[in-house]
């Protein structure tokens, strides 16, 4: 066996081990930055994934450019379009354009590289490759700051002053930084509930590390004239791992009245909620915010989450 044949061999067991990252690994979840960049392993399975079809189909690399091109950027296509269906309607996964121009950047990172193109043609496609990249590259640079800010802020939870705070946090609704009202500051997160039988948003990227304080405390403005009941959950690390009963978690509820109310939650209840245990204050993985079964949309403004000694 020669050294080229040894090489191919070399590659393709690199594709499989590509395919099984991107399939079977997934990044700690608790860095928002890292699945971004972690997407960005696309280029390199479709790099791949384009060496491997020349080194299947050996003629292919004595075609033209520009028929190379067709159809390494055809089959990227296609095997990238039906890998995102399928995550489309499979449970726990989502379809991502991000994914699929990473896809794309993978043949075209191949062929741009590729001996016998133009200086032009070599340009354009690596100008291009570094297009598709942005789509993941941009986010996880944006997620990485606010990572960093956030790590800064601590104990302070999300007081939306920076702009990607509201990331920090999943919606069942909407939620955007607003400067329409303010607890401190001069922003707050605005909060649009549906009528839905559960509406809220929920903090899912913080420190976790909740064991040498006392309170937890933020800002509520409700706008409308009438009260309104939010209900708070907190839980940690077990209970994910559990069965996620209600009982053990920590459970409340405010009734907000028209204008500003400060919530304040002692963090001893929360040690205390779960049925037959202690609540591990320094693993602590979940703060919900949610209405329920709403007779109408509901406009809310959250402010100034912070921890307290």
């Amino acid at each position: 066996m020669n050294r080229y044949k040894r090489f191919d061999i070399l590659l393709l067991c690199c594709f499989a081990a590509a395919v099984a990252a991107l399939f079977w690994a997934e990044p700690p979840a608790s860095f928002r930055s890292l699945q971004h960049f972690w997407n960005l392993g696309h280029i390199l399975l479709f790099f791949l994934f384009s060496r491997v079809a020349v080194i299947l189909f050996p003629a292919i690399g004595s075609w033209r450019p520009g028929k190379k091109f067709i159809l390494l950027f055809t089959l990227a296509l296609l095997l990238g379009g039906a890998i995102e269906l399928y995550q489309r309607f499979t449970p726990g996964r989502d379809a991502s354009f991000a994914d699929l121009a990473a896809d794309l950047a993978g043949p075209l990172l191949y062929l741009g590289i590729q001996r016998g193109i133009g200086k032009r043609q070599r340009l354009v496609l690596l100008a291009t490759v570094v297009f598709f990249a942005s789509f993941s590259l941009v986010p996880g640079l944006a997620m990485l700051s606010d990572e960093i800010t956030a790590a800064r802020q601590f104990p302070l939870l999300a007081d939306f002053e920076t702009p990607f705070e509201n990331y920090r946090f999943t919606c069942q609704g909407s939620c955007t930084i607003s400067d329409r009202a303010a607890y401190s500051g001069r922003k707050s997160l605005l909060l649009k509930l549906t009528t839905d039988r559960y509406s809220g948003i929920g903090l899912q990227y913080f420190n976790g590390d909740w064991s040498a304080y006392k309170t937890f405390s933020c800002a509520v403005f409700n706008p409308g004239s009438t009260p309104v009941n939010l209900h708070l959950r907190i839980h940690d690390l077990l209970h994910e791992r559990g069965t996620m009963e209600y009982s053990d978690r920590y459970n409340t509820t405010f009734r907000l009245l028209p204008g500003w109310n400060s919530l304040r939650v002692s963090l001893e209840d929360v040690r205390n909620a779960p049925k037959g245990r202690k609540m591990d204050m320094g693993t602590i993985r979940g703060v919900g915010f949610f209405v329920a079964h709403e007779p109408e949309p509901l406009t809310l403004f959250l402010d100034t989450l912070k921890l307290k000694k």
